[in-house]
């Protein structure tokens, strides 16, 4: 799911937020780039006097500060990463650096729990 970043956190709410069921969503740039990550509850926290003049890349956890991987790496391998910022999602970028999808910190509580369970012995 994607915001665009230039919106105002009070269009954003309005517009867009009804129809996301995600907590965390991509913000995009107005060229079209991926700025970073917004939680969707902070969003909804800003008070009525900012949302109407502050937009959703203000909020936004940018870029640099996300971990990202390939599609071919592993996700436990990944998982086990430190964060570089608040955000724990993960963003998976392709070849030609297009977003193609994110791990959410549901899948990363997953991959770090199969990481770190003994495979079976076979007897």
């Amino acid at each position: 799911t994607r915001a665009r970043g230039w919106l105002t956190v009070e269009e954003f709410l309005r517009v867009d937020a009804p129809h996301l069921h995600d907590p965390v969503v991509v913000v995009e740039r107005f060229d079209g780039g991926i700025a970073g990550l917004a939680n969707v509850d902070q969003l909804r926290s800003v008070p009525p006097f900012e949302a109407s003049g502050r937009r959703v890349l203000d909020y936004t956890v940018q870029l640099p500060a996300i971990r990202t991987a390939h599609p071919d790496d592993r996700l436990a391998d990944v998982a086990m990463r430190r964060a570089r910022g608040p955000a724990e999602s993960i963003l998976v970028f392709g070849d030609d650096d297009r977003l193609v999808g994110m791990v959410t910190r549901a899948g990363i509580e997953r991959a770090r729990a199969a990481a770190s369970t003994p495979a079976p012995t076979t007897t």
